[in-house]
């Protein structure tokens, strides 16, 4: 495991997965996110601090009380809230803005934000490609993944959660 510079707080994550036709998927590589990005840190100053610099159109990434993973697109932001869509289900979440934490409307499920770490551009564009067709397309085909949209998702479930995730 690469070496963690000194003087700040920053956690090793694995990026990946491997695809050789498309330049995100090419390479596992380790990176950094620093603690203003990722909101695993139980200090509250740097939770703020991350919540503080989401802005409309930001990915952002919350997990449920019962494991589930919400990959999200912002869609507003006042100075107490960030409302944000689930880009697969397309379901209306309202962060709290202080604790990042939003109740799951129809469901006894609460998600807390737990990453504001942007995404590449590519799997970005892929993603809000996803939540327009979803939210716009009256097609019972939408839901259907291209293989760079699936490997989008892949992706981003890797990047925000479990980089030794099961999926293929």
């Amino acid at each position: 495991m690469p070496k963690k510079p000194s003087g700040s707080q920053i956690y090793p994550v694995e990026k990946g997965p491997k695809h050789s036709d498309h330049t995100l998927f090419l390479q596992t590589k380790t990176c950094y996110r620093s603690a203003t990005s990722l909101l695993v840190s139980p200090d509250m100053h740097s939770r703020r601090a991350a919540l503080a610099n989401v802005k409309v159109s930001d990915m952002i990434h919350a997990e449920g009380s019962n494991g589930g993973s919400f990959i999200c697109l912002v869609t507003g932001v006042t100075s107490t809230h960030i409302q944000a869509r689930t880009v697969t289900h397309q379901i209306c979440l309202q962060f709290d803005f202080e604790l990042g934490v939003a109740h799951v409307p129809g469901h006894r499920i609460v998600c807390t934000i737990n990453s504001t770490e942007p995404l590449p551009k590519d799997v970005y564009d892929a993603l809000v490609g996803i939540d327009e067709r979803y939210r716009t397309s009256t097609d019972p085909d939408r839901a259907r993944l291209s293989e760079i949209e699936r490997r989008a998702l892949i992706f981003a479930v890797r990047h925000y959660g479990d980089p030794n995730s099961q999926l293929e």
